[in-house]
């Protein structure tokens, strides 16, 4: 998981249910955890909502993945 190829950090957890994916991973930088609770729609779109915590406080957002063809 990362903002690109070149800038990612491993996947601490992950289950899929369904069309759910839930997913942990730890950054190298920012918040100590980063949640992602997303939903998949078809076979390239995924889309839901982020959260991180840490000693900085906490984040969220949502976040709208497409697969690049």
């Amino acid at each position: 998981v990362g903002q690109s190829v070149e800038q990612q950090f491993p996947i601490k957890t992950g289950t899929i249910e369904g069309s759910r994916v839930q997913l942990e991973a730890v950054p190298d930088q920012g918040p100590a955890l980063v949640k992602f609770d997303l939903t998949l729609d078809g076979d390239d779109h995924m889309s839901g909502d982020l959260t991180g915590e840490g000693g900085e406080g906490s984040l969220k957002g949502k976040i709208d993945l497409k697969r690049e063809k």
